[in-house]
């Protein structure tokens, strides 16, 4: 009940690196209330296994594979982790868990800085960094006043800005835009 789960909803792909997230667990593997979700398949999914178990991961990681409905899985997440190195514009993940209120920790890759705006709806850390990706984990289990405050903008972000309608009539209106102007 007192445990902090900290999830990743990625492809297990080289470009989602899963192995910093992994980095960090281990560092932060002696806090016996940190657990860790990977939830996704692909490629790599047998070497991240391996590389869990040989950091001495066994107890505090569980790879689940694909999961068709992810929201009993988000229901119990405190953090939503992004650590993308390629390939982001704007993460579907990260968008459900602000819809329901979970701070994001995402790599400063391109998107991700879009979707996560540091210390106001979530925290960045730099691509690849795993040191600072388990400071920023350690930020939000220990500063229960920074938690609420994220988790409380990730939702306003979330339905002020992220949700389909708005970025449905964003996407429209851009696209209106370039027709009136190709019509000149």
């Amino acid at each position: 009940a007192n445990a902090t789960v900290v999830s990743i909803f990625a492809r297990l792909e080289a470009y989602k690196d899963h192995k910093t997230l992994l980095r960090a667990a281990k560092l932060l593997k002696n806090d016996k209330n940190i657990y860790f979700l990977i939830v996704g398949n692909g490629t790599l999914e047998a070497e991240l296994k391996k590389y869990a178990e040989r950091l001495g991961l066994d107890c505090r990681v569980r790879l689940l594979g694909f999961v068709e409905d992810v929201s009993k899985i988000m229901n119990i997440t405190d953090i939503n982790v992004n650590c993308s190195t390629g390939t982001e514009t704007s993460s579907l993940s990260l968008s459900e868990g602000m819809s329901i209120g979970i701070p994001a920790i995402a790599s400063d890759y391109s998107g991700n800085k879009y979707m996560v705006k540091n210390g106001v709806n979530g925290l960045i850390f730099p691509q690849g960094n795993y040191k600072r990706l388990a400071k920023c984990i350690i930020d939000l289990t220990s500063d229960k006043a920074l938690y609420t405050q994220l988790s409380q903008n990730a939702k306003k972000r979330f339905f002020s800005e992220l949700n389909a309608e708005r970025m449905t009539h964003e996407t429209e209106k851009y696209y209106f835009e370039m027709l009136k102007n190709k019509a000149r």
